[in-house]
């Protein structure tokens, strides 16, 4: 039988993120749990240029103190799907925009962040045939930075490899190419010739 919550309280709300103490019949402990407001859900965003070049983006994430090599990723805004996330945040931090593209995660639904404390749900979607259409690097009211890497999909294994051995964090990209291998088999093939 599943357990059931006895309690939940929140003990800090901020900008960002809001941390609730939770209490369930099962246990004994309190669990802390972390959540954006309003519930949002998250969004990354595997891109594709129409020269099968894999979008990739390098910002600084000042939690864990080092710069991060990633797919383009953000929130799901209130009332907004992953698709419209997606195009969104793909044209605000590299300024490439796409009309192609598929929600990875349709069949196997958002997967839990880090389910032991934190509440959200991340989407994979795929935006093919990506074009150059804006200036990009982020919104300045989010004090956001950032750099655009473009790889050709063919190399992307030695890339990532290289780039973990240099000692950059990767984010994101090995999951999203792992659910693209399994969920659409037909254009992994495609794009890794």
């Amino acid at each position: 039988m599943k357990p059931r919550i006895l309690e939940r309280k929140t003990v800090f709300k901020g900008k960002l993120l809001e941390l609730e103490n939770i209490r369930i019949d099962a246990d004994t402990i309190t669990y802390e749990v972390f959540s954006r407001p309003k519930g949002f859900d998250g969004v990354n965003v595997l891109a594709v240029t129409k020269d099968r070049e894999l979008i990739l983006v390098r910002e600084f994430r000042p939690a864990i103190d080092s710069y991060v090599l990633s797919l383009v990723c953000g929130a799901i805004e209130y009332n907004q799907t992953p698709e419209a996330a997606a195009r969104r945040e793909l044209l605000e931090e590299t300024g490439y925009s796409s009309g192609n593209l598929v929600n990875l995660c349709a069949k196997v639904g958002g997967i839990p962040a880090s389910p032991g404390v934190w509440r959200e749900r991340v989407y994979t979607v795929a935006a093919f045939d990506c074009e150059k259409t804006a200036v990009g690097g982020g919104l300045a009211s989010e004090q956001e930075k950032v750099e655009t890497i473009l790889v050709p999909l063919p190399t992307i294994a030695e890339f990532l490899e290289t780039m973990h051995v240099q000692g950059c964090d990767i984010h994101a990209v090995h999951a999203a190419l792992g659910l693209l291998y399994l969920h659409q088999p037909r254009l992994w093939k495609e794009l890794m010739k």
